[in-house]
């Protein structure tokens, strides 16, 4: 009887190895962008973890650690060596007025000697942190280096408010009827929020007021903003983020 041969031939030996190659070529740098996120957001997690007795600390004292005392004494928690992670080598309260919150990267990680800092900005009563850090730009958590005029963009479309046209004058143009998705935004279907409808009156007073057009104009555009404004939560968050581009939000 003839013997057959249930072994694997050598074309089909290497038919694996190349796979295993393709896999391991993609599967590898994958994994590492993945670990390089997760020790960035190890840091983004650390830094955040003082925001609350920060901002208590401002709400207190009406100002941010000053040099008066030691920042870190001053709002109760470790100091900066303490608070530290499998990656992080400290966050450090800074205590020269400015209530920034600095997170180092340590050599454990694929970003040693960078930073991640939380910036504070106070309105209104409330406090809010913007997020920089000189990692690269591939591995940094959601919101955290954009300037504030990308922030600004990123909530905008998040919230479905589209980019709207504008005249050879400089004017926005309010979308065209039937292209939004409110249906108690007004006639003509416009918008589709109130929020997206706000922030397009907005923009028109904005060019009313640096065109000094008529008080009369001027104020209908903020009567109709604010009543928009008042069907909407998300007007607190868009006058943060404006006043944060160096374009005053006009109460």
């Amino acid at each position: 009887m003839k013997k057959l041969n249930s072994g694997f031939t050598l074309i089909e030996l290497m038919i694996v190895v190349a796979i295993i190659g393709i896999l391991a070529a993609v599967g590898i740098p994958q994994y590492q962008n993945y670990v390089a996120r997760s020790q960035a957001a190890e840091g983004f997690s650390l830094a955040g973890g003082l925001k609350t007795a920060l901002a208590e600390y401002r709400d207190t004292h009406g100002v941010f650690p000053d040099g008066t005392t030691d920042a870190h004494t001053a709002i109760g928690i470790e100091p900066a060596g303490n608070i530290i992670g499998k990656y992080i080598t400290g966050v450090e309260v800074s205590d020269d007025g400015s209530g920034t919150i600095t997170a180092t990267f340590g050599p454990a990680s694929q970003h040693d000697g960078k930073f991640l800092r939380l910036t504070p900005t106070a309105n209104d009563g409330a406090v809010y942190f913007d997020c920089t850090t000189d990692i690269e730009e591939s591995y940094r958590p959601s919101d955290c280096g954009q300037t504030p005029e990308e922030q600004l963009q990123k909530f905008l479309e998040k919230n479905t408010v589209r980019q709207f046209a504008r005249r050879s004058n400089g004017s926005p143009i309010q979308p065209a009827k039937n292209s939004g998705t409110c249906t108690n935004c007004g006639k003509g279907m416009r918008w589709n929020s109130h929020f997206e409808q706000g922030v397009y009156l907005d923009l028109l007073l904005d060019w009313r007021l640096e065109k000094n057009k008529p008080k009369k104009q001027i104020k209908k555009a903020k009567n109709k903003r604010n009543k928009a404004f008042k069907k909407t939560t998300l007007d607190d968050e868009y006058i943060r983020l404006k006043n944060a581009t160096g374009t005053p939000y006009t109460p």
